[in-house]
């Protein structure tokens, strides 16, 4: 009996003991998560090693962007908006065509926009920041969650 409950004692701790690498990965996976998360919330487009000065100029562009972007946007909903109108009402090939071309101009303004205000970001980091940053970020809206904000005006 005290066989059985001394080879039962090792193999619950040779258990335990192989199950640790496993519950270290999830642990630092959600770890990982949370940091994204909060990467994003704060608007530093988790870019490693930002000092608190970069993320304090990073949230500033961040927000004179989405103040520029914010017009352009209302913009473009309400040139949809004229162009579904414009739809149902039967308009002629010409004005649909007009208002998709109205629409293109504003779109190349905003990612223009984008485009600049990614450039200003890219300014502010080190070397290291930004091999980084355009690994992540290397597209208009394509990459990482951060730089499609950058690339969508949000």
């Amino acid at each position: 009996m005290k066989k059985v409950k001394t080879m039962m004692t090792a193999v619950i701790a040779l258990a335990l003991i192989s199950a640790y690498p496993i519950l270290a990965q999830k642990a630092e996976r959600g770890h990982q998560k949370e940091k994204m998360r909060s990467c994003k919330a704060m608007g530093t487009y988790c870019i490693h090693s930002l000092t608190t000065e970069q993320i304090s100029k990073i949230q500033k562009l961040k927000l004179e962007h989405q103040k520029e972007i914010l017009p352009l946007r209302q913009k473009m909903q309400t040139i949809h908006l004229e162009l579904r109108a414009l739809i149902s009402e039967g308009a002629d090939q010409k004005k649909l065509e007009a208002k998709i071309d109205e629409s293109g101009k504003i779109r190349t303004e905003i990612q223009k926009k984008a485009l600049a205000h990614h450039q200003e970001i890219r300014k502010l980091l080190t070397d290291e920041q930004k091999v980084y940053f355009d690994l992540r970020c290397s597209g208009m809206g394509h990459g990482c969650g951060g730089c499609n904000s950058i690339f969508n005006g949000r």
